[in-house]
């Protein structure tokens, strides 16, 4: 016996009181939660609409130095003396 399989059959189940499925009971508390400003339950709600954000990731050079990025304008046109600055 799976506790999830377990969750899953409630989540599927009908609550007599209100005539509505248990699941969405649940998903309105966690939204009515969210618009009281209960930001786990509003991240748990944006991360299951558009995705987790991935984790921070950092970039280094050789040896763990940083990352040295060289732009090269190649044809770059000449500006006229009134586009200057």
């Amino acid at each position: 016996m799976s506790v999830i399989n377990e969750i899953k059959k409630v989540l599927r189940g009908y609550d007599e009181k209100s005539k509505k499925q248990v699941l969405e009971l649940f998903a309105t508390a966690a939204v009515k939660n969210a618009m009281q400003g209960k930001d786990a339950y509003f991240k748990l709600i944006i991360e299951r609409i558009d995705g987790k954000l991935p984790d921070k990731t950092e970039q280094t050079g050789k040896d763990s130095g940083p990352t040295i990025f060289k732009v090269i304008y190649e044809n770059r046109p000449e500006l006229a003396d009134s586009d200057e600055d």
